[in-house]
Order: C-alpha cells, then sequence, then structure tokens
C-alpha cells in the first residue's frame, strides 16, 4: 500500500503539501525543509519520531511551532488518515509554565471506528507502522557498538519467536527472581527492550549514585562509632539519675535564697515606704489652703451683678419697645397728613386759570367771548385763598409730627444705647461669675485633695505598723549562693557527659541503620546490574541477535548479489571479538582477505548500508514497505551509486524519501528522471 500524499501544517515552521511516486529525491541547502518532510512521513506512519527522540508525545512535539502540528498520509488503494497533536500551556502562580499534549487521528474511510484507539489500530493494520529513518553518513561514522544498537532497534525478534512472556521467563531465569520491568504493548519488542535497557541503565546510574552516597555514610559511623568507644563516659541512665538529684537540691537552695531576696525586697520596700509617708507628713504640714469664703464671695458678688444688670436691661428693653411703638404711630400719623396735603393742594391749577383769564379772557374762545368772566375769576381767587389757607395749616401740623417724631427717635437712640451698656455689663458679669465659679471648683479640691492626702498617710501609717510586725529578720544567703554554685558546675559536668552518652547511644543506633541502608543499596545496584546485562548484549539483545543475524545476513548477501549478477557474496556479522567481548563487526569477504566494514570504500559501504536497511524491512515485513535516507553530505558519485544501488535491490520497497544537499542531482535530473521524482527546495 505505497503513499501517494503527504501534507503537514506547522512541522518546523512549515506547512507543504507533497505527491509522492514511491521514489522521491528532494535537495536544497540546509533550512528549506528537506529533513521536515522526511519527519513528518515518518510521523505519520508511525505516530512518533525514532531516536534521538522519543516515543512521548511532548518529545515528537519539539519539531512542532505553534500550539498544533498535523499530517495527512494518501495511499493509492483509496485510503487516508492524518494526525493532530496539541499542546495545552497552563501558567501557575509563581511564574513558571507546564505544558500537556493531547494526540487525534483521522482515517477515510472510518469503517465504523468510534474511537481513537480503534483508529490507531486501523491504521496500524493498513500500515505496519515501520518507516526505517536511515541517515548514511551518521551509520558510516558509527562506531560498532552503535551498529549493533542501530540494527537491533530494527530488527524484528517477533519472527523468532521472541514475545513478552518468553523474554520476561528468560529474564526471571536469570536473575533468580521476578523481574522488575514495565512492558509497552503498544510498541515492538525491539524497542521495549532498547527502552527497557535505557530505563534500567539510568536507575543503576542512580543507584549507584545511592550506593556510593550509603557507603560514605556507614564509613562516618564507623569512625564516629570507633570514637565514641574511646570517649566512654559511662551508663546514661546512672548519669540521668545523679542529674536529677542535683537538679532537686539546686531548687531547694533556689526557694531558700529566693525566700531570703524576698524578705530582703521587702525590708527594703518599708523603708521606700517610710520615706515618703515622711515627704507627705512635711508637705501636709507646711502646704496653705487658699480661702474657701472668698472664693464663694467671688461667686456671690458675681450673680449679684448679673441680677442687677438683668434688671436694667428689661427695663431699658421695655422702654426702647414703648418709643419704637410711639415712632410707628407718630409715623403713621405723619403719612396721613401728607397723604391728605398732597390731595388738597390745587392752588397752581387754580392760579393757572386766574392768570389765563387775566391775560387772554375766556379760556375756551379768546377774544371772541363776550361774557363777563369777572364774577368767575373772583370766585376762582376766593377759592385759591381758601386751598392756601388749608394748605398752610396742614403744613405746620405736618412739621409738628415730624419734630415728634425726631424727637422720639432721639430717645429711642439714647435708650437703645443705655440697653446695650447693660448687656456689655451683663456679659462681664457672666464671664465674672464664670472664672469664679472655676476658682471655687479648684478651692474646693485642693479642700478634698488635703482631706484625702491625710487620710491616705493616716493610713499608710497603719500598713506600716502591719507590715513592720509581721515582717521576718533579714537572712545572709552568701553560703547558699556558694553551695548553688558548686552544684551548677556537677550539673554542667555531668550534662556533658549526658550529650556524649547520648551521642554514643545515637551512633550505636545510626551504625545499625548505615549497615542496613549500605546493604539495600548494594543489593538494589547489583540487581539493576543483573537486569542490565540480562537484557542487553550479554543477554536478551545478544540472543535475538544470534537468531536474527543469519537471516539478516543471508537477505543482505541476496541483495547485493543482484547489484552484480553472478557474483556471489559473503557478507558476515560478527558479534563477538577473539577476547569473547560483545562487539558488532561487519565482515566483508574478499579475494585479499576478510575485510572488515571500516575499510571497505565509501561506495561499498554505501551498497551494504543500503542493503542492510532494505533487508531491515523485508524482515519486518510490514504492509507499508517505506524507508527515509539522510543523505545530506553525500558526493555526487557515492549519490548515485546509491541511487544505482537502490534501483538494482529496493524493488520490493513502497516508498523511499531521500534527502540531500547536493545541487549535482539538480544538473543530471533527466538522467534518473525515469525511476525517480527529483524535487528541487529553495
Amino acid at each position: 500500500m505505497p503513499v501517494t500524499g503527504l501534507r503537514a501544517d506547522n512541522v518546523k515552521g512549515m506547512t507543504f503539501q507533497e505527491t509522492l511516486t514511491g521514489r522521491d529525491i528532494y535537495v536544497g541547502e540546509n533550512g528549506v525543509g528537506k529533513s521536515a518532510r522526511l519527519q513528518a512521513f515518518v510521523f505519520g506512519i508511525q505516530g512518533y519520531l525514532p531516536s534521538p527522540f522519543k516515543k512521548g508525545l511532548g518529545d515528537t512535539f519539539q519539531i512542532a511551532s505553534g500550539d498544533a502540528m498535523s499530517v495527512s498520509i494518501e495511499t493509492d488503494e483509496m485510503f487516508s488518515f492524518s494526525r493532530q497533536i496539541r499542546r495545552k500551556t497552563t501558567n501557575h502562580k509563581d511564574g513558571t509554565k507546564s505544558y500537556s499534549y493531547t494526540s487525534a487521528c483521522s482515517i477515510f474511510p472510518d469503517q465504523g471506528t468510534k474511537t481513537n484507539k480503534d483508529r490507531e489500530r486501523r491504521i496500524s493494520q493498513a500500515m505496519g507502522g515501520f518507516a526505517v529513518m536511515f541517515d548514511l553518513d551518521e551509520f558510516m561514522s558509527m562506531s560498532d557498538t552503535k551498529k549493533r544498537e542501530f540494527v537491533f532497534s530494527l530488527s524484528s525478534p517477533e519472527s523468532y519467536g521472541w514475545d513478552r512472556s518468553r523474554i520476561y521467563e528468560e529474564l526471571c531465569e536469570s536473575l533468580g527472581h521476578a523481574a522488575p520491568i514495565e512492558w509497552n504493548d503498544k510498541i515492538p519488542v525491539a524497542e521495549n527492550i532498547s527502552s527497557l535497557l535505557e530505563e534500567t541503565s539510568k536507575k543503576l546510574s542512580d543507584a549507584r549514585a545511592v550506593y556510593k552516597d550509603k557507603q560514605k555514610v556507614k564509613v562516618e559511623v564507623i569512625e564516629m562509632r570507633q570514637r565514641a568507644t574511646q570517649e566512654a563516659v559511662g551508663d546514661i541512665a546512672e548519669i540521668r539519675g545523679t542529674l536529677k538529684s542535683l537538679r532537686e537540691k539546686r531548687s531547694e537552695y533556689d526557694k531558700e535564697i529566693a525566700k531570703a531576696e524576698e524578705i530582703k525586697r521587702q525590708h527594703d520596700s518599708l523603708r521606700d515606704r517610710i520615706s515618703k509617708l515622711d515627704k507627705s507628713r512635711s508637705t501636709l504640714d507646711e502646704g496653705t489652703l487658699p480661702d474657701l469664703g472668698e472664693a464663694e464671695k467671688k461667686v456671690s458678688d458675681g450673680n449679684k451683678g448679673i441680677s442687677m444688670s438683668e434688671e436694667l436691661a428689661e427695663d431699658e428693653e421695655e422702654k426702647l419697645d414703648g418709643y419704637r411703638s410711639q415712632l410707628s404711630e407718630t409715623q403713621e400719623i405723619l403719612s396721613n397728613t401728607k397723604e391728605q396735603l398732597a390731595r388738597i393742594d390745587q392752588r397752581q391749577a387754580i392760579r393757572d386759570q386766574i392768570n389765563i383769564i387775566s391775560a387772554k379772557g375766556c379760556p375756551l374762545m379768546g377774544d371772541q367771548c363776550e361774557s363777563d368772566l369777572s364774577a368767575y375769576k373772583g370766585s376762582l381767587e376766593e377759592k385759591w385763598q381758601g386751598v392756601d389757607d388749608e394748605v398752610k395749616i396742614l403744613r405746620e401740623k405736618r412739621d409738628g409730627i415730624q419734630a415728634d417724631c425726631k424727637q422720639i427717635e432721639e430717645w429711642a437712640a439714647a435708650s437703645s444705647k443705655r440697653l446695650k451698656n447693660h448687656k456689655g455689663c451683663l456679659k462681664e458679669w457672666r464671664k465674672a461669675v464664670k472664672g469664679a465659679d472655676k476658682e471655687l471648683v479648684e478651692v474646693k479640691n485642693c479642700h478634698n485633695a488635703r482631706e484625702l492626702d491625710q487620710l491616705a498617710v493616716e493610713s499608710e501609717e497603719e500598713l506600716i505598723q502591719d507590715v513592720r510586725s509581721n515582717l521576718g529578720a533579714i537572712v545572709d544567703t552568701g553560703m547558699a549562693v556558694k553551695a548553688v554554685a558548686g552544684i551548677m558546675d556537677q550539673i554542667s559536668e555531668l550534662e556533658e557527659k549526658e550529650k556524649k552518652a547520648q551521642e554514643i547511644k545515637n551512633v550505636m543506633a545510626n551504625f545499625d541503620q548505615a549497615n542496613i541502608a549500605a546493604a539495600e543499596a548494594e543489593e538494589e545496584v547489583e540487581t539493576l546490574a543483573k537486569l542490565r546485562k540480562a537484557l542487553g548484549s550479554d543477554g536478551i539483545q545478544a540472543e535475538i541477535l544470534k537468531d536474527v543475524i543469519g537471516p539478516l545476513a543471508d537477505t543482505v548477501n541476496g541483495l547485493l548479489s543482484q547489484v552484480v549478477p553472478g557474483e556471489k557474496y559473503s557478507v558476515e556479522f560478527e558479534l563477538y571479538d577473539m577476547n569473547g567481548k560483545d562487539t558488532f563487526e561487519i565482515i566483508w569477504p574478499r579475494k585479499i582477505g576478510r575485510v572488515s566494514y571500516n575499510t571497505l570504500s565509501g561506495g561499498q559501504q554505501i551498497l551494504f548500508g543500503a542493503a542492510l536497511m532494505i533487508a531491515l524491512i523485508l524482515q519486518a515485513d510490514p504492509p507499508l514497505k517505506a524507508m527515509c535516507i539522510e543523505a545530506a553530505e553525500l558526493d555526487a558519485e557515492n549519490f548515485f551509486s546509491l541511487l544505482d544501488a537502490l534501483d538494482e535491490i529496493a524493488g520490493g520497497i513502497d516508498n523511499i524519501l531521500i534527502a540531500t544537499c547536493n545541487d549535482k542531482v539538480i544538473e543530471k535530473k533527466d538522467t534518473v528522471a525515469d525511476k525517480w521524482e527529483v524535487v528541487h527546495l529553495d
């Protein structure tokens, strides 16, 4: 089931889509996406990338850009699928970040698959999950041990009856007990063994470090034990018993000293109280009190002044109110008189009519009027005289009323001034009474305080008398203090002995613990070392290689024979050197003798490498037989030799993808165009 189409999103920062012919070469400088296409192909087929990446999603996600990566695969049998890995970032309160990864896949046609696990199983059934990622330059420079590990990682132990049960039984037999391994049924046997070897080697390294630390602790404890034995100070229980007795004795002395010091303190306190009492008596005898009667008289006089000022102010306010009322009534009469005067004062109008008659005659018809107006004029003059008399009377009345208003206003102003003076006096009297009240309170306080002081002195005299009658005599504590000092010296000496005795006891306990810990660490190292040996080149791995290597050599020789028809190849794999140590040497018997792989020409090494990879794929026999070859640094001659070899021996391989930097391939593109699709990336 060859792959015909490849699409990748966010792989090494690139998104691309390729149509695959089965024989595809990608040419270009570094960084244009050659390796990205090979890695995307392998990820699509296997679901992860092989070494140097591990099989965790986070390890494979290292080639992704952004938070998601996906690859889609199409085949020539109308079957297609895609894989995707997503990353979720979690920001923590301490500023750190953590990442989690999820994978998903889809297939077409889905054939009733419901879960992601079902789809993974369907892809594995259709494709096999075996795509060899082969770096020619790296393989040619590998040591024999690395070549051995590489060939083992691509071998198919399952084809020779090696499964989980058989391997577990072999390990248990080698170890003599149950093998502490964790098997992953999702990956091939060879990958399981390689993973177990890597994990066991790491655990063994950690266990050896722990064992080294435990041994160091054990040596230190032994040295401490030796020193402790030399510095033995006696039985710790006996020491603690003596300490208890001395501490009790010291406690009794401490109580006696404390009691004597308390009596002395009470005597000192009594002397202080007597001294203070004497000072209080002296103060009472010498002090003079302010006159209470005088202070009370000031308050009384002030209150009388307030009463007198309040009476004068009230009288004056009554007078002022009378003046204001009288003024209001008089102003109202004046206003009425002015209005009356304004109504009757028509003298100017009458005079104007008289003047007109005197000058012109009839005010309406003038000279044409023939009437006698002298009588009318006389009546107007009489009327004018009457109005004039009445106006003069009213004016005299008005002037009199205005004089009355002015007099009343003057009386009111004088009264208001006297009221203000009375209120000022009232304010001053109140201020004086307030000060006198305050002074009276202070005087009373002085008298009360004197009475309280007198009572306090009398009470203190009685108390002092009681204390003096009950107080014991002062005792000298000098001897007791010296005795306590001697006991403290003994206690200090015994505490130091107790400390050393406890250290010795701890050392003895630590010695047993250190021995046990060192023994357990040593046992862990031995178990892991046995497990690594049982898994590695002296154990399971070697047994599998023995089964695999013969048929593998036959397949390689058969493929090499196709390159040069008629020539028989007999390449051999040696797993052990002359001293019996494990190795992995590739021997090519020639007419000149047995030739090591490392002494072959570059072309011969390339030819063998290609044959070995194809043989490994054919042995695994997956539904999809594919290989990806990194040939970045191969020169033109060797590169075309590789193509010629693949043309001859890779007929059973469905897909071959090659990445190279050699631009000669572009120049000679036409020479290989009938068999290879050359894609120039820039």
